[in-house]
């Protein structure tokens, strides 16, 4: 193999340039390189090294792979596969370790296949929504040249993924190059993704198909959406979700939220979106004397305009919102109205809103369910009548909500079923491929 970049051979010491043929390993098993000329003396190329990722269980290579995908032969002189490694447990020894690098990638791939860069790249581009740390959306923006936003209250993260590409390691295997193009010129910075600081629920969805046609806001929705940015900033992540305050919030006694139409209990909801309206209900008044402030978007941008890095997402530290305007309202407003396409990883218990919203807007969605919280979400039945209790049954909930919608599994560990769905689907029967 031709060396990529400069190595220390693990034969001789001396170094082995980028461009000179080498080999991988060198004495007692090290997981250097070496000269090949080296490792020829020192009889290494007998047999090539196994493939570690064929040994997981994948290689995207396949037959083209240099590694090996079997072992040494046995007595019998056949080859064998091995068996993939056990996996170690965590939380306590309850649950596996998942490898969650490169899902993201995983996902974009799929999406580029399965949807086109053409259709991904209309109108305001594609909703990342409980996008997290933002990869999926710094990777489409990047990568792909896709306008993407992410939707999430937590701040972006962008720092690997900055220096992944600033190490050019995106390109730095060939077989990835469909899906993610030829390297940027030297010295090209990478782009930082849109982030709206919100929960995407069926108010703001409502509220932004609304706005958007009419081409205007309301006199108090500046001030609502104001509301909205704040509560979602007070909200910490926890093993049960999103909660404000980084706590489950207690049920103060009563029934008058479900009875309001809610059906979600209120430990697994934040406070303002405790009382949702009933559909075709009108948006609550503004408090008095917000909407004569002078608005503008949360703060958190940096001195060049690019969104701010937070590192610690508690209430403490996240600064509270200052007033929007209602030009900014209405961006917001044409953001989501106009996305091209919505799509959440392991979104949590914005899987349902997702699949709601794209839908009754007519847009492409694919979904990657996670966790259930069958106990947030009480009232989902599968079209028979079945409670929604397990993951599979949360796929298959998620699918009857969209006629039509298809399901395939990803190249990834973990819940890796992806639910996914376009209007042109939408006189077609429901079908699952693996």
């Amino acid at each position: 193999m031709e060396a990529r970049c400069r190595l220390s051979c693990a034969c001789c010491g001396g170094a082995v340039e980028a461009g000179e043929l080498s080999w991988p390993g060198g004495p007692a098993g090290s997981p250097k390189w070496s000269h090949l000329a080296c490792a020829e003396a020192a009889g290494l190329t007998a047999r090539r090294p196994p493939c570690k990722h064929f040994a997981r269980g994948r290689c995207q290579f396949a037959e083209t792979c240099f590694f090996v995908h079997s072992v040494a032969e046995g007595p019998d002189g056949a080859a064998s596969v091995p068996p993939p490694p056990p996996a170690p447990r965590a939380w306590g020894g309850r649950r596996k370790v998942v490898r969650k690098l490169s899902r993201a990638s995983v996902l974009r791939r799929f999406l580029l296949d399965e949807f086109g860069a053409e259709l991904l790249a209309a109108g305001s581009g594609v909703l990342d929504v409980a996008g997290g740390n933002g990869e999926l959306s710094f990777e489409l923006l990047n990568l792909n040249g896709v306008p993407a936003t992410c939707v999430d209250p937590r701040p972006l993260q962008l720092k690997q993924f900055r220096r992944k590409w600033d190490l050019r390691l995106y390109w730095w295997n060939s077989i990835w190059r469909p899906w993610n193009g030829d390297a940027p010129a030297d010295g090209e910075a990478s782009r930082a993704p849109g982030h709206l600081q919100l929960l995407l629920d069926e108010e703001l969805a409502s509220w932004a198909a609304e706005a958007a046609a009419r081409g205007r806001c309301g006199p108090g929705d500046p001030a609502r959406l104001r509301q909205r940015l704040e509560s979602a900033q007070r909200l910490c992540w926890t093993r049960q979700g999103l909660h404000e305050g980084g706590e489950a919030a207690e049920d103060e006694g009563g029934d008058s939220v479900l009875d309001a139409g809610r059906d979600r209990p209120p430990s697994f909801y934040p406070h303002h979106l405790q009382n949702l309206r009933p559909a075709g209900a009108p948006l609550p008044a503004a408090p008095p004397g917000d909407s004569a402030e002078r608005p503008a978007l949360p703060e958190g941008a940096a001195e060049d305009g690019s969104p701010e890095e937070a590192t610690d997402s508690s209430p403490e530290k996240t600064r509270a919102s200052a007033p929007v305007s209602a030009e900014e309202a209405l961006e917001v407003a044409r953001l989501l109205a106009g996305c091209s396409a919505v799509v959440g990883l392991h979104p949590d218990q914005a899987a349902g809103a997702i699949v709601e919203f794209a839908v009754g807007q007519g847009k492409p969605f694919a979904v990657v369910p996670c966790c259930v919280y069958s106990s947030a979400f009480p009232k989902r039945r599968l079209p028979d009548g079945t409670p929604v209790r397990t993951h599979g049954q949360l796929v298959e909930y998620l699918v009857s909500l969209a006629p039509g919608a298809q399901t395939q599994a990803l190249d990834f560990e973990g819940k890796n079923v992806v639910v996914y769905w376009s209007p042109r689907q939408r006189q077609m029967p429901a079908v699952s491929s693996s």
